[in-house]
């Protein structure tokens, strides 16, 4: 019921006011006949044989090859290149065609494939009215079309015209696309575009014939042809179905679902021929026929092009013009070659404009230098004519400068080096470098150039500086004549001045034994001019020692250390200084000492000692817990912060007596859903009843925090 659906549907009455005498009564017949076409399940094979396209040498009796877009009723798509030898000469290359559903008064379709050179266009436009009339027919390539026949009309139901291009022009794959344009809204459109290679380009269109009807075979009628090898191109336009090409035929496409033919054949003799196509009977249909000359065999070449003259326009152009050359069919083209230097006999093509235009411009080219030129023409068969004569021209000097770079950043490095940065140039024919100018000193303006790069730099480094001073910086372009452009924005940068102050030493220092093994340090924090960034301990063995051998460097600003691995009733020395990120390094702390133990401590079993929570049930940037119980100096506190996201992150763990806390495990999440770290502090400081208050800082709102605080002894 879907293919009667849509083939019932093309059917419908033309607009109000155009005459088609029983037009509801074909539309009954056609329904009807269709309609017993489906119950005898004949419809079916009907279709298939519909839809045969570009098969290769396909006629009546030929295997059907089903068309692969056939349920797409609406699509315009293409048949992509399918270039097929038909006779001497004559080659089918592609096809597209569109088909829309609903009335339309603009249509394009394009060439999926790329289009060569001289190859010909054939455009069949069909619609279900009389009413609209092309206006019309264009592509984006440019090729001029004309109506080989029609329009064909079956009074108030069908109309049809054969458009064609010759000698088209190159175009790449899916770059050409065929426009037609209606005087109104027109019903049920089809278009089918295919190209062609091997067509007279000259005097394409031999023979012409076209008719109407509703007999069970459209038939355009007698065609008599005066050129022996021809291309027969044919297609019809019906209300009903079409289902077969005509015995001899080619088809080429049977659109879908207007079920409207293109179809083709060549003939080597002259003589009268028809084309024809089956269609279902009773329906009106309009059948025309097209024969299109084969291209003559070709060995004659072109001639020479006539006076070639060659000016200096630019500083980067030459432009060209020349005499057209004359062929026996046609000129295609010209070949356009060129060599450098007074003189010069090393020629080499450099473009190969289609068509018979006589002017080039060749462009690009450096300032004040001599180039000569020379121009063949072309033809269809590819003869290539004899070159004309040589022409040379100089291209004017280059005065134009470049541009000034519109945008410069210096930033100091570091104390002896400023980094520099610039927007490019532009120039008229290409800019081959920059010149940097520097000054020293605040609100400086006496400028000195300091580098010349060349190429496309947009960068520099300045190692040329010292510390503790003020540098401006500007820039410009400069191109192969010589010309400078306007200066870059001055830009200024201030190097440092290095850090030579080393860090204070640490006014204590104590040692602790723990154990048989382990010793451990705590000192006053050093202070520095700009930040310390690390403390270096170091020890040496025995009761009075005074060999120190560094043993550790932790980074950042801690203020304890364990030092671990040692020998039992052993006593160690140690000291501490600072270091800050410019690597100074401060005095050292006293000397503290500390014997190990004998024998290691008696193990002390941890011990849960009280714990609090906290479990906001709103987005919070910070959470606090209090130990409401008394904490004992020495014991060991656990935090636990988790929430429902993971946007949010920890900045802090803190609590109001200072205790210092280290994250232990995490941020571990669930993506998107859930993450949770744990911290701990160890060492604590002693503290009242409900003295103590853990705080939980985030970098940004967490959703349902759950803040857990716990206290352990031992």
């Amino acid at each position: 019921m879907t293919s009667l659906h849509m083939l019932g549907s093309r059917a419908r009455p033309p607009h109000e006011g155009a005459s088609f005498p029983g037009r509801a009564h074909m539309k009954a017949v056609r329904t009807r006949a269709v309609s017993r076409q489906l119950r005898a399940s004949s419809l079916r094979l009907l279709l298939v044989s519909a839809l045969i396209a570009g098969a290769t040498a396909c006629n009546q009796s030929a295997s059907p090859e089903p068309h692969d877009g056939e349920t797409r009723s609406t699509t315009s798509f293409g048949e992509g290149r399918r270039t097929q030898a038909l006779g001497t000469g004559i080659q089918f290359v592609q096809l597209s065609y569109a088909t829309p559903q609903s009335d339309t008064s603009t249509l394009s379709v394009k060439y999926v494939a790329a289009q060569t050179q001289g190859n010909s266009n054939v455009v069949a436009v069909g619609w279900n009215d009389t009413s609209a009339t092309v206006t019309s027919v264009t592509d984006t390539s440019g090729n001029v079309y004309t109506r080989a026949v029609g329009p064909t009309s079956w009074p108030g139901a069908l109309t049809q015209s054969i458009y064609y291009s010759a000698n088209i022009k190159a175009a790449a794959a899916g770059a050409n696309t065929v426009k037609v344009v209606f005087s109104r809204a027109a019903i049920f459109v089809d278009v089918r575009i295919l190209e062609y290679s091997g067509i007279d380009v000259s005097n394409p269109v031999d023979a012409v014939a076209a008719a109407t009807g509703t007999a069970g075979t459209s038939d355009s009628g007698p065609a008599t042809t005066t050129n022996a090898s021809d291309l027969l191109f044919a297609a019809n336009m019906t209300t009903g179905t079409t289902s077969a090409p005509g015995t001899g035929w080619t088809n080429r496409i049977i659109t879908w679902p207007n079920t409207d033919i293109a179809e083709d054949r060549i003939v080597s003799t002259t003589g009268t021929y028809r084309a024809t196509a089956a269609v279902s009977s009773g329906s009106p249909w309009v059948m025309q026929i097209v024969a299109f000359r084969g291209a003559p065999s070709d060995a004659l070449p072109p001639s020479a092009p006539g006076v070639l003259s060659a000016t200096g326009a630019t500083s980067s152009r030459i432009d060209l013009s020349w005499g057209a050359a004359t062929d026996n069919i046609a000129v295609t083209g010209y070949l356009i070659e060129r060599c450098v230097g007074g003189g010069c006999s090393n020629f080499t093509q450099i473009a190969a404009p289609g068509g018979t235009g006589t002017t080039f411009s060749d462009s690009g080219l450096a300032p004040s230098t001599s180039y000569s030129y020379r121009v063949r023409a072309t033809d269809a068969a590819g003869n290539l004519g004899p070159y004309s004569n040589i022409s040379s021209a100089t291209t004017l000097p280059d005065s134009t400068p470049p541009t000034a770079p519109a945008r410069l950043s210096a930033s100091a490095f570091s104390s002896t080096r400023v980094d520099l940065s610039w927007s490019a140039a532009t120039d008229n024919v290409g800019v081959t470098g920059y010149l940097v100018e520097r000054c020293q000193g605040t609100g400086c303006s006496i400028f000195t150039q300091i580098a010349g790069l060349a190429g496309g730099a947009v960068s520099y480094s300045d190692t040329g500086v010292t510390a503790g001073n003020t540098y401006s910086y500007r820039v410009r372009a400069t191109d192969l004549a010589g010309n400078m452009g306007g200066y870059s924005p001055v830009a200024t940068a201030a190097t440092p001045v290095p850090d030579t102050t080393p860090p204070g030493a640490p006014a204590t220092l104590s040692a602790t034994a723990v154990s048989n093994t382990q010793v451990n340090l705590s000192w006053g924090a050093a202070a520095d001019n700009v930040a310390v960034t690390g403390y270096l301990i170091e020890r040496c063995q025995g009761t009075g020692c005074s060999t120190f051998t560094q043993i550790a460097a932790p980074p950042g600003t801690g203020t304890t250390y364990g030092d671990a691995g040692l020998n039992a009733s052993t006593s160690y020395s140690y000291r501490v200084r600072a270091t800050d990120a410019a690597g100074n390094l401060g005095g050292y702390s006293p000397v503290a000492s500390a014997t190990t133990l004998s024998t290691p401590p008696v193990p002390v079993v941890p011990k849960f000692v009280q714990g609090n929570y906290a479990t906001p049930q709103s987005g919070r940037t910070s959470v606090a817990v209090p130990f409401t119980g008394a904490q004992r100096a020495g014991n060991f506190n656990v935090v636990v912060a988790g929430w429902n996201d993971t946007a949010a992150a920890v900045n802090t763990v803190t609590d109001t007596k200072g205790n210092v806390y280290q994250r232990a495990i995490g941020p571990t999440q669930n993506p998107g859903v859930l993450s949770q770290s744990i911290y701990y502090a160890a060492n604590i400081a002693g503290a009242n009843p409900g003295g103590n208050t853990v705080t939980v800082t985030f970098n940004r709102s967490a959703a349902y925090v759950d803040v857990r605080i716990l206290e352990y002894t031992g």
